[in-house]
């Protein structure tokens, strides 16, 4: 009965061969458009664990405004525009109900913490000369250009000053006071060059000092206001008895001292998630040793930190030691690399207290990628460490040395991939204004729009599919069995069983079917990969690390899926082969239920 079916696909050899190319394109659709959607979702789920989206926030200015700063040597005013950015806005402005963030919305303060034990500086390294000193003029001058003064005493700074005499010039003071030989005047001051300075003859002139900072203090209540203080908050000031009177004496000895544990101080950054901190988030600061922050460390709060790498080797320290770290002082006005040389007291004049010290375990050393450029604010500080926030068991509040804006620099949140439209219609619902949001997901959004229309893409072609497999075999189900009927009257009269019948009718159209299948099949598991190739060609998938980018060897490319799954092309192929059974079974089926004189007493229909 066999042998008389396949006969009988020779005998109609075009149209069995228009059924076996159909049922092949079905197949081969079918297990394009499945295996496409496969690759798409689970390219998908490997760009979601490997790239991060993050924000950063930062307060606009309500006005900018020119403010002119006097230059001696130019004997003219120079000019720069300063932004007025009014009322601080507090963080609480990112409280959304309906958002959800992975990590913060967090306003990252750095701490200082003296390290006295600790080497800061390589040998060949220099830095800026800024002392603390007692001077007297050689003669009664106005300091509008450079002056002659005798040091009377260094009351200390970033190193021990040795020269008798320095000359000061009041440089950014248009109008400045006489100073008189026979008054000791203090000063906080750093060396620059001359004016009309002559880099081909750089020691013709001496080099000069001119003011730098001064007794001030930057504390801040918790909400950022400012705490009254009683600071002279001047550069120079003449040593009279109204200075002993004020009690500034005292000031300016803690000021020295400042400045003496400033440069003998690193920044310690508290974060939860170094994501969040540019240069770890873009690969230019990275793991070079050890492990990165991992997430039971910051839920729990664990005493461990990252060293720079120089630091590390300057003093010897490897992964696995431990240092101790006492926070004096909170910043929460920027990043330390950006706001590097802003000292602060107390606003009673006094030298800010750990408000908490404990020994930190080093689990990681990181390293910068060398650049030509510096991206102030971003970048990382020399010697800067970091801890995680929840570490740090006491409150801060009463040890603010500095307090400001939302800042590109030190104000970010990290939420899930994908969800930055989501994120800004809700935003747009608050009605804030003069905040502005920056959003960084190393192409994620394109890349995710890219595979969002490949699996539409998918989705169309199994519809296709389905759609062609039912009409092809619906319409050879016709041809092959349907009209068929006297041919099985026939078989069934020489005495065949139903079964005998049945074999006979369906064998032929179900091995062209599964012959179709096959073929389909494997045309669409080579094609999958051919089309998958030329979209890696064309970037779609060809994509670096966005969240494993803090490692020192996490430069590489995800690993996408770019080749069909065979489990999914044969599912494809076997679902069509089944559907091929099942409807042929069923049209047979109303074939056989027919009585063999009736049919054959109609008209043939081949």
């Amino acid at each position: 009965m066999i042998k008389n079916s396949i006969r009988q696909l020779f005998r109609t050899k075009i149209k069995t061969l228009l059924f076996l190319v159909l049922v092949a394109l079905c197949a081969l659709l079918l297990c394009i458009g499945c295996n496409l959607n496969y690759l798409c979702r689970e390219n998908l789920k490997r760009f979601e664990e490997a790239f991060v989206t993050m924000a950063t926030v930062e307060q606009k200015p309500l006005s900018v405004s020119p403010k002119g700063m006097w230059d001696a040597e130019l004997w003219d005013y120079r000019y720069r525009n300063v932004p007025e950015y009014g009322e601080t806005m507090s963080l609480s402005v990112l409280d959304m109900e309906n958002v959800e963030y992975i990590s913060g919305p967090e306003k990252r303060p750095y701490y200082m913490a003296y390290l006295p034990d600790y080497k800061m500086l390589d040998d060949d390294e220099g830095i800026s000369n800024s002392i603390v000193v007692i001077a007297s003029p050689v003669e009664d001058c106005i300091p509008d250009h450079a002056v002659e003064m005798e040091v009377i005493e260094v009351i200390d700074g970033a190193y021990t000053y040795n020269t008798p005499n320095l000359y000061f010039c009041d440089h950014y003071n248009k109008n400045p006071e006489m100073m008189y030989a026979d008054t000791n005047y203090i000063m906080s001051v750093v060396n620059t060059s001359p004016h009309n300075w002559d880099p081909e003859k750089p020691f013709e002139k001496p080099f000069e000092w001119i003011p730098n900072g001064g007794p001030s203090s930057g504390q801040t209540y918790a909400d950022g206001t400012p705490i009254e203080n009683r600071l002279p908050e001047i550069s120079v000031e003449a040593m009279d008895e109204e200075f002993y009177e004020k009690g500034h004496d005292k000031i300016w000895e803690n000021y020295g001292e400042e400045v003496h544990m400033f440069f003998g101080s690193a920044p310690v950054t508290a974060t939860d998630d170094l994501n969040l901190i540019m240069s770890f988030y873009n690969g230019s600061t990275y793991i070079e040793s050890g492990r990165a922050f991992e997430q039971e460390d910051y839920e729990n709060g664990n005493q461990v930190c990252l060293l720079s790498y120089a630091f590390a080797r300057r003093n010897g320290i490897k992964v696995g030691d431990t240092i101790n770290l006492g926070l004096r002082y909170a910043n929460y006005a920027s990043s330390a690399s950006y706001l590097w040389g802003n000292l602060s007291l107390t606003a009673q004049g006094e030298l800010f207290q750990p408000f908490y010290e404990s020994d930190y375990t080093v689990v990681g050393i990181y390293a910068s990628l060398p650049s030509d450029t510096a991206d102030w604010g971003y970048d990382v500080a020399y010697n800067e460490i970091f801890i995680p926030k929840n570490s740090i068991k006491n409150s801060d509040e009463n040890n603010i040395g500095g307090f400001g804006r939302l800042s590109p620099y030190n104000t970010a949140f990290r939420i899930p991939n994908g969800a930055i439209d989501e994120f800004m219609k809700e935003w747009e619902k608050q009605g804030v204004e003069n905040l502005e949001i920056h959003f960084y997901d190393k192409g994620y959004t394109k890349l995710e729009a890219g595979l969002k229309q490949m699996e539409r893409m998918a989705f169309i072609m199994v519809a296709a599919g389905v759609i062609m497999a039912v009409l092809v075999m619906v319409f050879f189900n016709h041809l092959m069995i349907t009209r068929q009927k006297r041919r099985t009257a026939i078989e069934r009269s020489l005495g065949a069983s139903k079964g005998e019948s049945a074999g006979s009718i369906l064998s032929g159209i179900l091995l062209t079917a599964a012959l179709g299948c096959i073929a389909g099949s494997i045309a669409g598991q080579a094609l999958t990969g051919r089309f998958a190739g030329t979209m890696n060609e064309e970037h779609l998938f060809d994509t670096t690390f966005s969240a494993g980018m803090v490692y020192a060897d996490s430069q590489e490319e995800v690993e996408t899926v770019t080749e069909g799954k065979l489990t999914v092309t044969l599912f494809a192929g076997t679902s069509l082969f089944i559907f091929a059974i099942v409807l042929s079974g069923i049209t047979t089926m109303g074939n056989l239920k027919e009585e063999p004189l009736k049919l054959l007493s109609t008209r043939a229909e081949e």
